[in-house]
């Protein structure tokens, strides 16, 4: 039952619960971010309803307790707040996780949780130094009440968030990527595939793994990609349907379950945090890159970066390319 809270002489049985989910697939400007979370938790709550398991502290929708929010990105961003709402709830996990978690700009985030990525960022000139190390306009710092309140909502139920890794490509390493692979979604399975890896090598205690990915559009079929993932062990395919994809293999002596669920960001937890973490970097992204435009057209009005907009952004910022030497594949993605 969830919330009971009596005590057992056998020791839990845990697994790791791995959420991944991708912010900026569509757009033509700025980064495409994927991100992972990962959480130990009993394996008796790998089949329950998180958002009730853990409804002390955390909700899908505002409360007039506080609750942290966690949620389909896209829907926290469509609230009024929703920007703050992100910004707390991605701070607090990664406090909780890290008690001296850098609690600034973009560059520290990425070092953070998308090392790999630091070099790309140090490379554009519009995210340099004084756009990428303050605060964002409106996000907190980490609160450490919320990361007290965060701790005691999952303490009581043993389930402990352990780490987050997210993987971030600018558009000049994305178009280089685009080069050697054949369609974009391929690239968002090399990311995938990438985070799956920093999972298996998470400490597992002899524990299973249980990994939810949000689907990658229509595509249904994924033996390949756990295939490389999973080495010279043999993935056994449990289902290949319409709206869902679990395959199985063992690693390490511990069985490693791998779900592709359309729509898994409003069904799993972890992936809703997942989508939060890689919208939350890509906002911080945005942030800056628009900041550096305005600095050179202070009429310009800010973009996302999706194609009908990103056409009107740059032709408005046409003639500061030219001035400022910047060719227009150096921002615009290929595809």
């Amino acid at each position: 039952m969830i919330g009971d809270q009596t005590q057992s002489s056998k020791p839990t049985s845990s697994s790791l619960v791995v959420g991944i989910d991708e912010a900026g697939y569509g757009p033509t400007l700025g980064p495409l971010c994927v991100a992972a979370t990962a959480f130990r938790a009993p394996e008796r709550t790998l089949g329950d309803d998180w958002w009730s398991l853990l409804a002390e502290g955390l909700s899908r929708k505002p409360t007039k307790e506080g609750h942290l929010l966690v949620d389909d990105s896209k829907r926290i961003l469509t609230r009024p707040g929703g920007r703050q709402a992100l910004a707390r709830t991605v701070h607090s996990f990664l406090g909780l996780a890290n008690s001296d978690q850098p609690r600034g700009g973009l560059r520290e985030l990425l070092a953070s949780l998308a090392p790999e990525a630091i070099d790309s960022l140090d490379a554009e000139h519009w995210y340099r130094s004084e756009h990428v190390e303050g605060h964002a306009t409106g996000s907190p710092l980490i609160d450490d009440a919320d990361v007290a309140r965060l701790s005691t909502t999952l303490a009581p139920r043993e389930v402990a968030y352990v780490d987050a890794r997210a993987r971030v490509l600018f558009p000049p390493d994305f178009n280089r990527s685009l080069e050697r692979l054949p369609t974009k979604a391929d690239l968002n399975l090399e990311l995938v595939e990438s985070l799956l890896a920093w999972a298996l090598e998470l400490p597992h205690e002899g524990v299973g793994m249980m990994v939810t990915v949000d689907r990658l559009g229509g595509r249904r079929y994924y033996r390949e990609l756990l295939e490389r993932v999973a080495g010279e062990v043999f993935p056994t395919t449990l289902e290949e349907g319409p709206s869902r994809s679990h395959y199985r293999f063992m690693h390490e002596g511990r069985a490693v379950d791998v779900v592709f669920r359309v729509k898994a960001d409003g069904a799993s937890l972890p992936v809703a945090l997942a989508s939060m973490i890689a919208k939350y970097l890509r906002e911080r992204a945005m942030e800056s890159f628009n900041e550096f435009w305005r600095e050179q057209s202070p009429a310009l009005k800010p973009t996302a970066g999706y194609p009908q907009d990103a056409r009107r952004f740059l032709a408005e910022i046409e003639p500061t390319l030219a001035k400022l030497g910047i060719p227009l594949e150096a921002l615009r993605r290929q595809r």
